[in-house]
């Protein structure tokens, strides 16, 4: 194997756990970031290389989201490699195990799938001198810990690897942020510190995401899907709301308690939607959870009335779950239109923005609404 060929990252990934290393006191690596930066063949190369330098007779675990992704996107890649370094690998499938010989040493790795909540029983009981836990922000967290938990051997060592999910994730708070508590190596990895891409199959996946998913993938940031789901919206092209009669009401609903509720009066004048108010609350921000009561009594203290024609309609009084206030029209077959958030190209927190949003339906059976006017582009 030539070592040249791997990033310092990568280098630094495999061979942390070595004596001369400065991280040598760590107990624990995370390796994270985004996809395709080369972090899945380090870290398993050198979690291999440490449990065969390490020990002798000792069991390990091998633990994907299931057994086959584990096989098709770690071991199918990895067993070549380990080969070429003059390893003796012999997988027994029925076992789910690998009998590993090197340098006179042999170790057995179990491999585990941690689907749901029920995989932590298959993985109690066990003893090991070490884990690797690939995409461990797929696995539940009780088979994560409880796999930790059988890592009583003297010396041994937890190895973890992931893509980044949302900033509230239970892996991320405990591991990520709180690396040095628990004397975890966190490397942070990019499309940079794998060598093997080229510079066009770099620009390619940056061309292929935008928003919250270029932010995972290709930055490999822990970011929520919240904000601008299309970051090319511009307020200040957007028309204010016109005055006058209005053709139609609707309602959108966006209800959450733990995450923020968002709901919204639309409007529509000249075949053209317009968010006209809202009613918002955020329950992380506000340090606490509203009852549907206090939305209800909220709203319709908060919302001034809308116009429609020459008479008053009050906001609140929809939200209350009551006859449309004033009329407010419903959609055929006599049923309130209540969904998700519409796709108006921006969030709710940006309270200024909210006038400024005129969507139209597209043809029947898209099931969307996008921004523009009827029969538009």
């Amino acid at each position: 194997m030539e070592l040249d060929g791997f990033s310092p990252k990568q280098l630094r990934a495999m061979t942390w756990w070595m004596p001369r290393s400065p991280d040598r006191d760590c107990e624990a690596i995370v390796c994270d970031g985004a996809v395709r930066s080369g972090k899945t063949l380090s870290m398993g190369l050198g979690f291999f290389l440490w449990a065969m330098c390490c020990f002798d007779g000792r069991q390990f675990g091998l633990c994907g989201k299931t057994m086959g992704s584990l096989r098709r996107n770690v071991l199918q890649e990895l067993t070549p490699w380990l080969e070429m370094l003059g390893m003796q690998v012999t997988e027994r499938y029925s076992e789910h195990l690998l009998w590993v010989r090197f340098a006179g040493r042999e170790n057995r790795f179990y491999v585990f799938g941690g689907r749901d909540e029920s995989a932590a029983g298959l993985i109690q009981g066990i003893t090991f001198a070490g884990i690797l836990m690939d995409e461990v922000v797929l696995m539940p967290r009780s088979f994560v810990e409880q796999a930790c938990a059988r890592c009583s051997v003297a010396g041994s060592r937890l190895w973890f690897n992931c893509n980044p999910e949302g900033p509230q994730h239970w892996f991320y708070r405990e591991w990520i942020k709180g690396a040095r508590r628990k004397k975890c190596l966190h490397l942070h990895f990019t499309m940079e510190d794998n060598p093997s891409l080229t510079p066009e199959i770099r620009r390619r996946y940056r061309r292929l995401y935008s928003g919250v998913f270029y932010r995972r993938f290709v930055l490999g940031l822990w970011t929520a899907a919240e904000g601008r789901v299309y970051d090319f919206f511009d307020t200040a092209k957007a028309p204010p709301v016109p005055e006058g009669p209005w053709e139609q009401w609707y309602i959108s609903c966006d209800y959450g308690t733990v995450n923020p509720a968002s709901f919204g009066l639309w409007g529509r004048k000249g075949g053209v939607w317009y968010r006209t108010e809202e009613f918002y609350f955020d329950s992380r921000r506000e340090g606490r959870q509203m009852t549907d009561a206090e939305y209800a009594q909220a709203a319709g203290a908060g919302r001034a009335e809308t116009d429609r024609g020459g008479d008053r309609r009050s906001f609140g009084g929809e939200l209350s779950g009551g006859t449309p206030a004033g009329g407010l029209e419903r959609p055929e077959g006599g049923q309130r239109r209540s969904g998700g958030h519409p796709q108006d190209g921006g969030c709710a927190q940006e309270r200024e923005d909210r006038d400024l949003r005129p969507l139209h339906r597209l043809p029947a059976g898209d099931g969307a609404l996008c921004l523009g006017h009827e029969g538009g582009t």
